[in-house]
């Protein structure tokens, strides 16, 4: 469960990217999704609840803005499985707007030739906008999500037959007796089966030959040594602090 995901967009009064979840797991694998948006852009709904399962499809229920009743469920049928060339295809992918963690994408996106990059905030909010079809692909090698970023996200993109896997192209698995809950092996969703081909295939003729998985490996790396420079940097900053302390102590003895 996430209470408030997108919480630092909602510090910085982006409403729009806010998503309430709720995610139930049955061996590890998301079995039902509960997704609640709150707040519209440019919209007279106050917010919108998903609910959806593969067995039983995805349903939402709007919440007027008036007299805050509540509507009826309407059922949303699966994507649509369309055959494309995966030679020719360009995406439509859904990004970041994590300045910190984009900047090892962007040579990433440049390789997948997208027709267009939309940026959107909040993990939720992302695979809503891909649930939505108002994107197609959706791309993170940075290992930054949590569990509790995507159980439930995956729910509701997988009762539209969605695809999300790692860059190993294997499933996600959410066990409460993991002891690190982070995804180390990045995120890979698409519409159908196709898209997700086709994006995969045309990353690899772009980038020199190397795969999704070959990339996410490089950029895996590159944030552990990071955060091995930024603990070293905290190291030496407590020791220095910790030596001008014990002079101004001698001197006032």
């Amino acid at each position: 469960m996430d209470p408030i995901d997108g919480s630092k967009g909602f510090a910085e009064g982006h409403l729009e990217h806010v998503t309430n979840l709720i995610g139930i797991t049955v061996r590890g694998r998301p079995k039902i999704g509960i997704l609640h948006k709150p707040f519209s852009k440019g919209s007279t709904r106050v917010g919108r609840t998903f609910v959806g399962s593969v067995e039983s499809g995805l349903f939402f229920f709007d919440q007027a803005s008036q007299d805050l009743s509540i509507s009826g469920p309407t059922y949303v049928p699966p994507f649509t499985q369309q055959r494309v060339d995966k030679k020719t295809f360009k995406p439509s992918v859904i990004s970041s707007l994590n300045k910190s963690s984009q900047s090892m994408m962007d040579e990433v996106m440049v390789d997948l030739h997208p027709r267009q990059v939309t940026k959107v905030a909040g993990a939720g909010n992302k695979f809503l906008h891909m649930t939505d079809e108002r994107s197609d692909f959706y791309l993170n090698l940075v290992p930054s999500y949590k569990c509790w970023d995507v159980c439930a996200s995956e729910a509701i993109f997988a009762s539209r037959l969605g695809i999300m896997s790692d860059a190993k192209r294997k499933p996600l698995f959410y066990e409460s007796s993991r002891k690190q809950h982070t995804f180390w092996n990045g995120l890979v969703a698409a519409r159908n089966a196709d898209i997700y081909e086709a994006s995969s295939f045309q990353y690899q003729s772009n980038s020199g030959g190397k795969t999704l998985e070959d990339s996410q490996l490089l950029i895996r790396r590159e944030c552990h040594l990071r955060r091995v420079s930024k603990l070293l940097t905290q190291t030496n900053d407590d020791a220095a602090n910790a030596m001008a302390d014990q002079t101004v102590l001698q001197q006032a003895l």
